[in-house]
């Protein structure tokens, strides 16, 4: 779909053709239009007609652009404050309906507009129903439900994770909510010589985990696939697929249309990726967002700490400014970290948490957009 400024221009995708340029074909085992064929599609064919005056050329339209939706010159980015939500996990009891309205009213009342649950926070005999109460309970405090959340360990050729995660994918499509998270698993530890080579140094040995690893997944994605869910797992520090490249070579192993991303930007600054490359690379393979501070490195204890936003390391108008630049139009889903802060200060009440997080968020979100309007001009 062409863009406001084609000018009448147009493009012929399935057809192959652009301004009377050949496009390569697909390979015989694609469907005719797939979206992961653009960019090369668009790589060629503008490498072919750079002499065809600006003014002609067509403007592919962003996703955003394809569903209708226009920006505004005089507003702020694409992204704004309904995409603002909260990760529940300190909400551990939500086994009826009184409980998880007194939830989501709080984070409603603060000025959130979407949530997102953790599995073990519901009665696990009922999650079908649980989940279902809880998205409706949601919508009428004005919360939407961006995802449900499962952690499993799927390095450890487990049976039972693989089923739990299964089992979490039929309450989500039962709740009508299109999104699960969920984690990896840890990377093992390496292997120890035999007693005798006391001299070695311990192996490490990946290979086994990341087999079993796309095996789960492979049989989680199917599952998803015929619930109508999309998983969105999540790079975390210290496990098996933990920054921008180890996403990579998940990708390179497991392509499945329901294999989706939430990106973390605290984990990746950890191990010092470049956040907005990294988002900018994964696009629109990345279907949630947390929204949390970091700093530190790898380690144990107090070598790293997820600490307030905006007392990290992480540039968050740079974050902001590559999530539009993707047209990202998921949740902003912030998410509290700090253990120790809240079980000696807070005494684990979550609302103060997430009094602060929202409104430490909205300074971060003020700061995004001021840069979007001074770069507009």
């Amino acid at each position: 779909m062409p863009g406001p400024d084609c000018l009448g221009a147009s493009v012929n995708i399935i057809s192959g053709s652009f301004w009377g340029v050949k496009l390569p074909d697909l390979p015989a085992n694609r469907p005719s239009w797939d979206p992961r064929d653009l960019p090369v599609k668009l790589l060629y064919a503008t490498s072919s007609v750079r002499s065809v005056p600006r003014a002609r050329r067509v403007c592919f339209s962003s996703p955003r652009t394809a569903l209708g939706i226009r920006r505004d010159p005089d507003g702020p980015g694409m992204l704004n404050r309904e995409q603002f939500g909260f990760n529940a996990f300190w909400w551990e009891t939500l086994h009826d309906a009184e409980q998880i309205e007194s939830c989501v009213r709080c984070l409603s009342g603060l000025g959130y507009r979407q949530v997102e649950f953790k599995r073990d926070s519901f009665l696990q005999e009922q999650l079908p129903k649980q989940f279902a109460m809880a998205a409706r309970v949601a919508g009428e405090q004005g919360l939407k439900v961006s995802n449900f959340v499962v952690l499993r360990d799927l390095v450890g050729g487990d049976e039972q994770a693989i089923a739990d995660v299964v089992e979490t994918i039929e309450a989500c499509s039962e709740a009508q909510v299109g999104l699960l998270n969920c984690c990896f698993g840890l990377i093992p530890p390496p292997i120890a010589p035999p007693a005798e080579q006391w001299w070695a140094q311990a192996q490490p040995c990946h290979g086994p985990a990341w087999d079993n690893l796309v095996s789960a997944l492979e049989e989680i994605c199917a599952a998803a696939q015929r619930h109508g869910v999309v998983m969105v797992m999540e790079a975390t520090i210290g496990a098996i697929v933990h920054d921008f490249y180890s996403i990579q070579e998940l990708l390179a192993r497991c392509d499945h249309p329901c294999l989706g991303l939430t990106l973390d930007p605290s984990h990746l600054f950890l191990y010092r990726n470049d956040i907005p490359y990294a988002i900018r690379r994964l696009g629109d393979r990345i279907r949630h967002v947390h929204v949390k501070d970091a700093i530190g490195v790898p380690g144990t204890n107090l070598e790293f700490a997820f600490p307030v936003l905006g007392a990290g390391g992480i540039d968050w108008t740079a974050f902001f400014t590559a999530l539009d630049e993707i047209d990202y139009a998921g949740a902003l889903s912030a998410e509290y970290e700090q253990f120790k802060y809240m079980a000696v200060v807070l005494r684990n009440d979550p609302v103060p948490a997430a009094a602060e997080t929202f409104r430490a968020m909205s300074v971060l979100f003020d700061h995004y957009q001021e840069h979007y309007k001074e770069s507009e001009r």
